[in-house]
């Protein structure tokens, strides 16, 4: 297996095992609270927060993991399809601004709740509310910072170039390197 697709597969095995499991876990927790407790505000931002992290996910799922990983497929199949990473990176960066505007939303309503309510004890809404945010903000968010860093050396690399027929040439590009300068080999 390629090195570098390593860290790719790492990084998808973290969103699909880890980090999508506990925000979907956060979001059903929510959508237990029944409806008639909740204000008109956190309910349009949580179902826009849903609507938006499910597209998200069901994008990444279907198309963007496949789709980088097959840059580094070894089974030497032809691909008819490259894919576009710096469109991919514009995509999911609007997605994230997306749901960051509406975890945003969520905390400035939470934050106000507390400066007002702070003599009082905190209800499970609130706090499944607070938890959800926290997820957001602690998990989601720095795992899609380092998502996006593996996307950008993806495109800087132009590792999409630096394969033949969808086969991985690192191999072959470091065996090359080698001949040319034995002991240094300079891609990962």
């Amino acid at each position: 297996m390629c090195v570098t697709i390593q860290k790719y597969q790492v990084a998808v095995n973290r969103f699909q095992l880890e980090i999508y499991p506990a925000v979907q876990y956060a979001l059903e927790a929510i959508n237990t609270i029944e409806a008639g407790v909740l204000d008109e505000q956190y309910i349009s931002a949580v179902n826009n927060l849903q609507k938006e992290f499910h597209s998200l996910e069901t994008f990444e799922r279907k198309l963007i993991f496949p789709a980088v990983l097959s840059l580094f497929d070894e089974n030497g199949k032809e691909k008819q399809f490259t894919p576009d990473i710096a469109e991919i990176l514009n995509l999911c960066i609007a997605k994230e601004e997306r749901l960051s505007t509406y975890v945003d939303e969520i905390k400035s309503m939470l934050e106000g709740e507390t400066e007002r309510e702070s003599n009082t004890s905190i209800d499970p809404w609130h706090l499944r509310m607070q938890q959800l945010s926290d997820i957001f903000l602690n998990r989601f968010m720095p795992a899609r910072q380092q998502w996006i860093r593996l996307l950008l050396q993806l495109e800087s690399s132009g590792h999409a170039f630096k394969t033949s027929h969808g086969i991985c040439t690192c191999g072959r590009y470091a065996a090359d390197v080698e001949k040319e300068a034995p002991g240094k080999q300079q891609h990962q």
